[in-house]
């Protein structure tokens, strides 16, 4: 049994570390948590039998009992707020879900009431039967309904790992633990062992294919030799950079020296290669603070936002460009939804996507930006018909210094940095391209950072640069 707790409460380890601030994993991690008492109320107690000293035999045993207590009444219990909050579909009454959790407890204290732990707790499992099967029966019951009903196919998805996960494994110890103990079968709890383990299994596989229940697991893959290529890839830019800029300088220098040396002062050319000097020196200066803001590590401090307006700013900031390349816009964000976030990083990470959209793309190219909302979370997708990336080149955006532009001004830390702020976020920055098609980004936020909206007509804008 020492496996079955093990697992269940380093599953609810990892949603504490991923995504704790949402209602429906809290219900999830107490659902682990729970059920792990069970394995670890087993071990306790043949821990108990081995030794000798009946006061320290009898205090183990009375723990080990008050763990069965937990196992068999809190975790129904969380199963069923679990199946609530998490299929969404009593979102609207909101005094429902304020009040339900005292509601549906009533049972749960009735039982500890009822059947005390000492000396022995030694439930009828026919009462307990009488209020577990029906909430973890209609608990699964939502869940499918709620996989049946989605329409967004990604959340869709999610959501159907996440039934697929908790309800073989609750059914089975619903079977096992209660129905199974009414006729006097006893020893197949064992078996739920198997049953966790292949869970775990699942949502290993489900967080890393698509995320699930708010947690995305990821095999970083920065190998050596790729951390290498990036740190060298950088270095020679900035080093091609500085090197120019100095070589600049130098020659403005010399000039600036042959004039002041000569019998015939030339004012015009000493002024102007003064301000080629400052230009160099302005200029290597900005990088150096672009690097470092792109660079250090990211504090966010969160605020209610309008993600509309903080849109509109970000597209202004690149208006310049818009213009120059004809680009066509398709602003289909028309409506007010805020969020807690951080502004001034989100305008910059906004900012650097719309930047390297109309870079990517030629004169005449369509930039489309929309929210997409769902019960779980909300995107901001930019898609653009740009050059697109290559499917080898894809896998590295995200790393720091990384570019395929061939340019002095741009180093690669965009994506990068925009990465780590959705992360701080609890969010997500998603990438799909295809090469000479376009590529689409998506800044998802946890639907939990949504606070209030005033939707009106949801019709895109259409603004020519």
């Amino acid at each position: 049994m020492i496996i079955l707790f093990v697992i269940l409460w380093i599953t609810a380890a990892i949603f504490i570390i991923n995504n704790p601030k949402n209602n429906a994993t809290r219900w999830f991690i107490a659902i682990a948590f729970f059920s792990g008492f069970g394995g670890l109320g087993v071990v306790l107690e043949n821990y108990a039998a081995t030794l000798s000293d009946l006061t320290s035999k009898f205090n183990i045993r009375i723990i080990a009992e008050f763990m069965y207590t937990i196992s068999h009444q809190l975790a129904p219990y969380a199963i069923l707020m679990y199946g609530i909050v998490y299929s969404g579909l009593f979102n609207k009454y909101k005094h429902f879900l304020k009040y339900s959790p005292y509601i549906f407890f009533i049972p749960v204290a009735i039982m500890y009431y009822m059947y005390p732990i000492v000396p022995k707790y030694k439930p009828s499992f026919i009462i307990l039967s009488l209020w577990v099967v029906p909430y973890v029966l209609f608990s699964n019951i939502l869940l499918i309904y709620s996989v049946v009903k989605e329409n967004n196919q990604r959340v869709k998805e999610q959501r159907l790992f996440a039934t697929m996960i908790v309800a073989p494994a609750t059914i089975f110890d619903l079977v096992v633990n209660y129905i199974a103990k009414i006729f006097d079968i006893n020893n197949l709890w064992q078996y739920n062992s198997i049953t966790v383990s292949i869970a775990f299994v699942l949502f290993l596989y489900a967080s890393l294919r698509c995320g699930v229940m708010g947690v995305k697991l990821r095999f970083e893959r920065y190998h050596l030799d790729n951390s290498i290529k990036a740190i060298t890839s950088g270095t020679a830019m900035l080093n091609h950079t500085i090197k120019n800029e100095i070589l600049k300088i130098g020659i403005c220098t010399n000039n600036i020296k042959v004039s002041v040396n000569s019998p015939v002062q030339d004012i015009e050319d000493i002024n102007q290669n003064i301000n080629y000097i400052l230009e160099s020196t302005s200029f290597m200066t900005e990088m150096v603070k672009h690097i470092q803001a792109h660079t250090q590590e990211i504090v966010i401090v969160e605020e209610f936002c309008n993600i509309k307006e903080i849109i509109l700013k970000s597209l202004n900031m690149v208006d310049l460009l818009i213009r120059e390349k004809r680009i066509v816009v398709y602003n289909l964000c028309t409506y007010d939804i805020f969020l807690k976030c951080d502004k001034v990083h989100m305008q910059e990470v906004l900012h650097n996507i719309f930047k390297n959209a109309v870079e990517a793309m030629n004169s005449g190219g369509e930039l489309k930006i929309k929210l997409v909302e769902d019960k779980s979370c909300i995107s901001i997708t930019i898609n653009d018909t740009g050059c697109g990336i290559s499917k080898e080149n894809l896998p590295h955006v995200f790393s720091p210094f990384f570019s395929t532009k061939k340019s002095n001004t741009n180093f690669g830390l965009g994506l990068s940095y925009g990465f780590n702020v959705m992360q701080q976020h609890g969010g997500n920055l998603e990438i799909n391209s295809e090469k000479n098609i376009g590529t689409t980004v998506s800044i998802v936020f946890p639907r939990v950072k949504a606070v209030s909206m005033s939707e009106s007509a949801y019709k895109g804008s259409c603004v020519n640069g």
